[in-house]
């Protein structure tokens, strides 16, 4: 069994981040509803143990809920955190410190996964360590 080292979070402010743009991995397939509604799904490659002892599935299915399927939606790398949080204000009728807040830990999670990636904008990348740039925090970094 693989064990895989959890990595190291990177900290950055509040204006970094909503400066962010996040993007859905390229790699993971995903089926839209009639109801609006996402299923992402995540393949796992089986070791040989594994596929012999045991019946763990090929992939895993995560169905997102209304607000995040929108959220999935918005996440091309076009759309800045920023962009995301004024939509989710304006349709569900948050604070626009609630959406960000609550985009905060969805995006958390949804990186952990490695579901999204960020693309920094070019005026953030001089704040960041020289190992954190290699990492690339974790994500796509294209721009």
């Amino acid at each position: 069994m693989r064990f895989r080292r959890k990595a190291k979070e990177i900290q950055v402010s509040r204006q970094e981040f909503l400066n962010t743009k996040p993007l859905r991995n390229p790699s993971l397939k995903c089926e839209r509803k009639e109801n609006g509604k996402v299923t992402v799904f995540i393949s796992y490659k089986k070791s040989r143990f594994a596929s012999i002892f045991s019946k763990i599935p090929k992939e895993k299915k995560v169905v997102l809920d209304k607000v995040g399927s929108h959220v999935w939606n918005l996440c091309d790398g076009n759309h800045t955190v920023e962009q995301i949080a004024e939509s989710i204000h304006q349709e569900y009728k948050l604070t626009m410190e609630e959406a960000e807040a609550a985009l905060r830990t969805y995006f958390n999670q949804l990186s952990e996964r490695e579901i999204v990636g960020f693309i920094l904008h070019k005026q953030n990348r001089g704040s960041l360590s020289k190992k954190d740039k290699r990492r690339k925090t974790r994500g796509i970094d294209r721009s």
